[in-house]
């Protein structure tokens, strides 16, 4: 098991993870990046490693040019996640598009809501 207190980072080979205020744990993924299925699955064991017995949201912020194989959408969108609630940032109008389908597809025990802003979204998380 990882342990991990606030502000600390663990560099996955595509994104950097950490735990940010009121258990939020912030995924920011590297710009100019495709994420394969090998990336996600890299990202969400980390993340199952930091979310024993708390209960943590993910923020998840994909900087432009930031792309998804159909593999790892497909997994984004049929992968069980641990999760009070889960906030997702974006910058183009791809991403934006993706996002929706992605909103759309996936059936989750959990509120997902989709910004333009980091900030946004942490106020978002906080409320929970």
């Amino acid at each position: 098991m990882l342990a991990m207190v606030a502000h600390q980072t663990i560099k996955t080979s595509k994104a950097q993870i950490s735990i940010i205020e009121d258990n939020i744990c912030y995924f920011h993924y590297q710009g100019n990046t495709h994420l394969e299925l090998d990336d996600y699955l890299e990202n969400h064991k980390v993340y199952n490693e930091l979310n024993v017995d708390q209960n943590l949201k993910i923020l998840a912020e994909f900087p432009k040019h930031v792309s998804f194989s159909v593999e790892a959408r497909k997994y984004a969108e049929m992968a069980a996640l641990d999760t009070i609630a889960q906030a997702i940032v974006i910058h183009s109008l791809p991403q934006r598009i993706i996002a929706r389908f992605y909103h759309r597809m996936r059936k989750n025990d959990f509120p997902v809501k989709v910004f333009n802003k980091k900030h946004e979204a942490v106020a978002w998380l906080l409320t929970f």
